[in-house]
C-alpha cells in the first residue's frame, strides 16, 4: 500500500529551493529550482493573458510565444541558480546566462531539465524526513526526544 509521504513535499524547499540533480546522464549538472507553485501558474497566466490580447486570443496564441511564455515563468519565479555546467572554455556557467540560454531553441534540453528539476522540488525531502521520524520512535509509538530526566 502506498505511503501519505510519498506525496507529501517539503514546503520550506518549495519556497526557498533546493538543489536537484536532473540524472547522471547530465554529467553533474545541478539546478536550484523553487517549485512550480502558484507564482509560477499566476505569471504565465498573465503573460498569457498578455499574449492573447496582441493576436485576439488565446487559441491564436502560437506554440513557439507559448513555449516562450512557460520558460520565461520559470526563469521569473523558480530557478535560482546553477552547477556543475560549463562553457566550451572551461568557465562557468552562471545563472543569469543559463536562464538566457534555456530561452534559445538550441538548448531546448536544457529547458526541459529546468522544468523537470522544478517539479521534482521537495520530493525527496518529504520521505527522508518522515523516513527520520520513523528513526526517532521510541517504544511508546511516539516521536522521543532523548531518554527521561524527570525525576520520579
Amino acid at each position: 500500500m502506498a505511503k501519505l509521504s510519498t506525496f507529501a513535499r517539503n514546503p520550506v524547499a518549495m519556497r526557498e529551493g533546493e538543489w536537484i540533480n536532473p540524472g547522471p546522464e547530465y554529467n553533474g549538472i545541478e539546478i536550484k529550482s523553487k517549485a512550480m507553485g502558484s507564482a509560477y501558474a499566476d505569471m504565465r497566466a498573465s503573460k498569457m493573458r498578455r499574449a492573447a490580447r496582441l493576436v485576439g486570443g488565446e487559441d491564436k496564441v502560437g506554440s513557439k510565444e507559448r513555449n516562450q511564455i512557460d520558460i520565461e515563468s520559470l526563469n521569473e519565479t523558480c530557478l535560482v541558480d546553477v552547477r556543475g555546467l560549463d562553457h566550451a572554455d572551461g568557465k562557468t556557467v552562471t545563472i543569469k546566462e543559463f536562464k538566457e540560454l534555456i530561452l534559445l531553441p538550441e538548448y531546448g534540453e536544457l529547458a526541459i531539465v529546468s522544468f523537470a528539476c522544478a517539479m521534482r522540488v521537495g520530493q525527496n525531502n518529504a520521505v527522508l524526513v518522515e523516513e527520520a521520524e520513523g528513526n526517532l520512535l521510541s517504544d511508546s509509538g511516539s516521536i522521543s526526544n532523548g531518554p527521561n530526566t524527570e525525576n520520579s
